[in-house]
């Protein structure tokens, strides 16, 4: 409780397994939002990291498909290790910007939202990180844990909070099994059309190289 209201923060756990989508996360992180109105969400992932794979793309989809497209319109990108040195010499703000710029065009291009507003914000929490007269660690000459906050605020105050609603979720909860609906299908048609449809063209192919060599005598 702090100023009058209550501000209830849930860590969510990894949403990947290897090079896939972890169900077992999704499954966490459906349990903690059930009931709960969220005003906020902060999507994380290093500012030192120069690309989004196949793998982050697929956990945007993922999020989408099972929480709503919504979650992303209260989503705030947070860009950890922010006290990191850019490597090619160009000044922070710039290193920073085209980080941002990256992530973003990748979120909106995945779940074709072009317009969602992806604010975004810087997190350090190394001992390292440089710290302002009131002991606040500073990331690009602003406390970041009130600028985060600042941001939170900003996100919450749009409308009404984002709220979980597990009867419309559907059953989505391996994002991995996407495709497997079309396996048996896939079987069959290989089974019974494609197999017969082989076996056929290569008998009428021996009956023709049979027929050739009889002419030939």
């Amino acid at each position: 409780m702090a100023a009058g209201f209550t501000l209830n923060v849930l860590d969510t756990p990894g949403l990947l397994e290897g090079d896939s989508v972890s169900a077992r996360g999704l499954m966490a992180l459906r349990a903690a939002l059930n009931g709960r109105k969220v005003d906020a969400f902060v999507f994380t992932d290093r500012l030192d990291t120069w690309r989004v794979d196949n793998a982050d793309r697929a956990i945007f989809t993922a999020l989408a498909e099972n929480f709503g497209a919504e979650l992303w319109e209260r989503t705030i990108l947070g860009f950890s290790h922010a006290q990191t040195t850019p490597t090619d010499g160009k000044p922070y703000e710039q290193f920073v910007a085209a980080r941002v710029e990256q992530y973003r065009a990748a979120v909106r291009s995945t779940l074709g939202m072009k317009n969602l507003a992806l604010p975004y914000v810087l997190i350090e929490n190394g001992s390292r990180c440089k710290t302002n007269g009131d002991g606040e660690k500073v990331v690009n000459d602003k406390p970041w844990v009130t600028d985060m906050v600042s941001t939170m605020v900003d996100v919450a105050s749009v409308g009404e909070g984002y709220e979980y609603d597990h009867s419309k979720a559907g059953k989505k909860l391996d994002p991995n099994n996407k495709h497997k609906i079309w396996i048996l299908p896939l079987f069959l048609i290989q089974v019974f059309v494609l197999r017969p449809l082989l076996i056929g063209q290569i008998k009428r192919d021996v009956k023709k190289a049979e027929s050739k060599a009889k002419g030939k005598k």
